[in-house]
């Protein structure tokens, strides 16, 4: 199971094959992964904002299309456009998210990573 880091539920989704927590929020026998943008990447590096999103709420209403549906430079033009709308569910560093990732492939083995640019 893939999820993209924009994803509003992207925290609760570094944690479900942690081995401690409650059982009822864990699901264990799955493996995920994570569909990494560019941006993000280049967000990390500079230590900038990062902008979570509902999926339901992060598309184009003129072309149908939303964040997962595009990639490269239309990525990054709808994200910061969603960004500026103020669409977001929640911003945080990028960094912070990074490391919350590496945390779980420390301890996990998980999410995987590949990278959709």
């Amino acid at each position: 199971m893939y999820l993209e880091p924009w994803h509003a539920d992207v925290l609760d989704f570094l944690e479900l094959r942690k081995n401690h927590g409650k059982e009822e929020q864990r699901a264990r026998d799955l493996f995920y992964g994570l569909w990494i943008p560019d941006l993000f990447m280049k967000r990390v590096k500079d230590n900038q904002d990062w902008t979570l999103f509902c999926p339901n709420e992060a598309f184009d209403k003129s072309t149908g299309k939303g964040l997962m549906d595009v990639w490269g430079e239309e990525f990054e033009a709808m994200y910061t456009r969603l960004e500026k709308e103020g669409k977001g569910r929640k911003t945080m560093k990028a960094q912070h998210l990074w490391f919350r990732i590496l945390e779980s492939q420390m301890e996990t083995g998980t999410p995987y990573m590949l990278y959709k640019d």
